[in-house]
C-alpha cells in the first residue's frame, strides 16, 4: 500500500482493526451516541446501554456513575490517574435505602460483553477555549463509549514523529486535556512505523512494538495490543504510574517486558521457573513491577518475594515498588530475623530482600511463593543459592532475571533456574535507541625510532623458534587492526 497519502494511512488501520472485532461507526453516528455535545468525550449512549444491560441501572443511578467519571481536571496526570483506577477497579454506588453495589465500566474477566467501537475524525472542543476551536482526532478507539486510544496518522513522507507531535500538543491545557483524561494508550503512525505511548508521555520516550514474526508495523501493534481482548489486558497488566517526590509518570510496557512477562507466566502455569536475559537498560526493575502485579491476580495467596545481591539494588527495587499503585503493600526484611517473620506471616504478600539475610532461617510455613531473582550470577548461584532454595521449600517458583552478559562458566545459570525464557540483547536494545553503542577505537602509540635495525633485531629475540613464516603471519596480523571496532554481546 502506497503510505505517502494520509488517507490510505488511515484506511489501512481502519481495516486491521475491523478484522480484530472492533465496530466501525461513522462521525455522524457517534456525534449521535453523544447527543452532538462537542465539549462531550463520552459515547453516552453506549455507555447507559453497558450500565443498564449488566446492572439494571435506572437513570438517577446512571447519573451518579457518569458524574464519577466526570470529575473537574486539576492536573492531567492527576485526573488520567483517577479515571484509570475507575475503569480498572470500577465504583461503589450508595443510595438511601439500597444496599451498596459495586460497578464496573469494562467487563475484563468477559470481554465478550463489552462494546469495541472506532471512529474517525472526532471532534472535540474546549469549554474553556472562547474561540471554541475544534480539534479533530484522527482514529479513536472506545470501550463502552469511553475513550481508550487515541490514534493520530501522517503519511510517510511526513513521519511518525509529526503524529507524536501533534498528540501531546492535543493534551495542552489551551486543548482537549478533558479527552486525554480517559486516554490510556496514545499512538502515532506513518503506515511505516508505529509508535505508542500513554498519556503525557515525551516523545523520546514513545517505542515501536516488535514482533520478529512480522515486520508491519500496524498489524504487530494492533495484533498484540490493539485486538480487543489484549488492549483490556494490557490496559490492566502493562500500565503503570510511577511516582517520585515531584512527579507523577504513567508508563506502558515495551516489546521486550511484554513478551518476557508472557514467558514466565507460561512457565508458571506449566508449573516451573526460568531465566530471563534482558541486558542492562531495559527495564528489569519495571519488568519485574509489572510480574508482581499480574502474579498477585493470578494468586492472591501467594507470597512474592524480589531478592537482591547487593543493598543499593534492594533500596532502589524497593524504591521503584514504593513509588507505584500495587495490589500488595511492600514489607522491606531489615535482617534475617525480620525476614523469617516475614516469610511466616499469612498477611504479608510482597517482600525484598538480599539473598545473604536467608542464611539462618529456621521453621519456615510451607506456602505457594514466587522468587524474582535481580542479577542472577555469581553470588546468587552458589551456596547461598542452595540455602534459598531449601529455605523456601518446594513450593517456590524461581524467576531469575539478569542483564550481564553471561560467560561461558556462568551459562549453568540458565540450567539452575529452569531454563532460558526469554532474551533481548544489546544488538537490539542499540537498535531500539534503548542504549548508546559501545565503541571502542584503538590507540595507536606512535614511536620514535632512531634504529630500524635494533627493532628488527628485537623482534628476532622475541619470535626465536619460528620460522619465518609464522613471523610473517604474525607481521600481517598486527598490520590489520583496525581504527574502531564495534562490539554487540549475544546471549
Amino acid at each position: 500500500m502506497d503510505f505517502s497519502i494520509e488517507s490510505n494511512v488511515k484506511a489501512y488501520f481502519i481495516e486491521t482493526l475491523k478484522d480484530l472485532g472492533w465496530q466501525y461507526l461513522s462521525e455522524k453516528e457517534c456525534n449521535e451516541l453523544r447527543q452532538n455535545d462537542f465539549n462531550e468525550p463520552l459515547l453516552l449512549a453506549k455507555l447507559k446501554e453497558f450500565l443498564r444491560t449488566n446492572y439494571q441501572l435506572n437513570d438517577d443511578e446512571l447519573i451518579i456513575m457518569i458524574n464519577k467519571l466526570k470529575a473537574p481536571i486539576t492536573s492531567l496526570i492527576t485526573a488520567n490517574e483517577t479515571i484509570t483506577k475507575l475503569i480498572l477497579l470500577g465504583e461503589g454506588l450508595e443510595q438511601k435505602g439500597k444496599p451498596s453495589r459495586h460497578i464496573n465500566y469494562i467487563d475484563y474477566e468477559n470481554p465478550s460483553k463489552n462494546s469495541f467501537i472506532i471512529t474517525e475524525e472526532f471532534s472535540l472542543t474546549n469549554a474553556k477555549n472562547e474561540q471554541k476551536k475544534s480539534t479533530r482526532i484522527d482514529l479513536v478507539l472506545f470501550v463502552n463509549g469511553i475513550p481508550l486510544v487515541s490514534i493520530e496518522l501522517k503519511n510517510s513522507c511526513v513521519g511518525a514523529a509529526e503524529a507524536i507531535n501533534q498528540l501531546l500538543n492535543h493534551q495542552h491545557p489551551d486543548r482537549i486535556e478533558n479527552f486525554y483524561k480517559f486516554i490510556q494508550l496514545c499512538v502515532a503512525s506513518c503506515g511505516t512505523i508505529t509508535k505508542y505511548g500513554t498519556t503525557l508521555t515525551p516523545s523520546k520516550f514513545y517505542n515501536v512494538f516488535k514482533d520478529k514474526s512480522n515486520d508491519d508495523s500496524v498489524k504487530v501493534l494492533c495484533n498484540n495490543i490493539l485486538k480487543p481482548r489484549n488492549l483490556l489486558e494490557f490496559i490492566s497488566d502493562f500500565i503503570f504510574f510511577s511516582k517520585s517526590k515531584d512527579k507523577t509518570n504513567k508508563i506502558a510496557s515495551r516489546y521486550q517486558q511484554y513478551f518476557g512477562i508472557k514467558e514466565v507466566i507460561k512457565a508458571i502455569k506449566d508449573k516451573h521457573g526460568g531465566l530471563v536475559w534482558h541486558t542492562q537498560g531495559s527495564g528489569k526493575s519495571y519488568t519485574m513491577l509489572m510480574l508482581v502485579n499480574i502474579l498477585a491476580r493470578l494468586n492472591s495467596t501467594a507470597q512474592k518475594i524480589i531478592i537482591t545481591d547487593r543493598i543499593e539494588l534492594d533500596e532502589q527495587i524497593s524504591a521503584t515498588i514504593n513509588g507505584t499503585a500495587n495490589l500488595d503493600t511492600l514489607h522491606h526484611a531489615k535482617n534475617t530475623s525480620h525476614l523469617n517473620e516475614l516469610l511466616n506471616d499469612d498477611g504479608v504478600g510482597l517482600i525484598t530482600t538480599t539473598i545473604f539475610k536467608f542464611s539462618d532461617l529456621k521453621d519456615i510455613k510451607n506456602r505457594t511463593r514466587f522468587i524474582l531473582i535481580d542479577e542472577a550470577h555469581r553470588s546468587q548461584n552458589g551456596e547461598l543459592h542452595m540455602q534459598m532454595l531449601d529455605n523456601l521449600g518446594e513450593n517456590a517458583y524461581i524467576i531469575a532475571f539478569t542483564g550481564t552478559p553471561l560467560l561461558s562458566k556462568e551459562k549453568s545459570s540458565i540450567a539452575k533456574y529452569g531454563g532460558l525464557l526469554h532474551t533481548y540483547n544489546i544488538g537490539e536494545a542499540v537498535e531500539d535507541g534503548a542504549i548508546v553503542p559501545l565503541l571502542y577505537e584503538n590507540k595507536m602509540i606512535e614511536l620514535g625510532l632512531s634504529n630500524k635495525e635494533e627493532l628488527e633485531k628485537r623482534f628476532d629475540e622475541l619470535t626465536l623458534g619460528l620460522s619465518n613464516e609464522q613471523k610473517e603471519q604474525i607481521k600481517q596480523k598486527w598490520a590489520k587492526i583496525k581504527k574502531a571496532s564495534y562490539f554487540n554481546f549475544k546471549a
